[in-house]
């Protein structure tokens, strides 16, 4: 008898925004002006880039296949976030758990640290650092 997978069955909404999402950036680029993409509200506010600004661009750059781009728009997402999402599809998903609860904890609180750190450094505005703002 066919026992159906409840977390594929409830992923199923997820995984067609996620197909939606990613044909609409793929053939809008987010660097035009006044595209389909709204700017970054922390970065109208505050004049600061946080550490998500550049992601759709470098998720753009990646699908076009252009991995300087891509990390030139966002490092810490193609360098941390991307593998860091897999791990934790990986133990979600997976046929058993890569991590246990008290570990995936630990790996979300170094995942915030590093992205407040990042966050600061692409501020700075001096070399090396000022090359880790979007440009």
């Amino acid at each position: 008898m066919f026992k159906p997978n409840w977390r594929w069955l409830i992923a199923i909404p997820g995984l067609l925004f996620l197909a939606f999402a990613a044909h609409h950036v793929y053939h809008h680029d987010p660097s035009i002006y006044g595209g389909p993409f709204l700017p970054c509200v922390f970065l109208e506010l505050t004049g600061l880039w946080c550490p998500g600004c550049g992601a759709t661009r470098a998720v753009y750059a990646l699908m076009h296949l252009d991995l300087a781009g891509a990390l030139r728009m966002n490092a810490f997402l193609v360098l941390v976030g991307f593998p860091a999402l897999a791990l934790a599809l990986v133990n979600h998903f997976g046929p058993r758990r890569v991590l246990t609860l008290k570990m995936e904890a630990r790996v979300y609180a170094v995942f915030f640290l590093l992205a407040m750190l990042f966050m600061v450094l692409r501020n700075l505005p001096f070399a090396p650092f000022n090359i880790l703002a979007p440009h």
